[in-house]
């Protein structure tokens, strides 16, 4: 369980529906909601400069899947 988030940014809502759901947990929606493999696999990244991803930014590099 490792993240972090953008002050004011993917942070400031109201509502977060995800929220409390493992990533693979919101992998799993995505499928069943027909959401293509693409964007499911796209590393994450909060695009502030080309080729930035989180698991560049902290170190990490996290298995995807399932």
């Amino acid at each position: 369980m490792l993240g972090y988030t953008t002050l004011y940014g993917d942070s400031a809502c109201a509502i977060n529906p995800l929220g409390d759901l493992y990533k693979t947990q919101v992998r799993q929606l995505s499928h069943a909601m027909g959401i293509p493999d693409v964007i499911i696999q796209k590393a994450p990244t909060a695009d502030l400069w080309q080729g930035q991803t989180d698991e560049g930014e902290t170190g990490l590099h996290l298995r995807r899947g399932g």
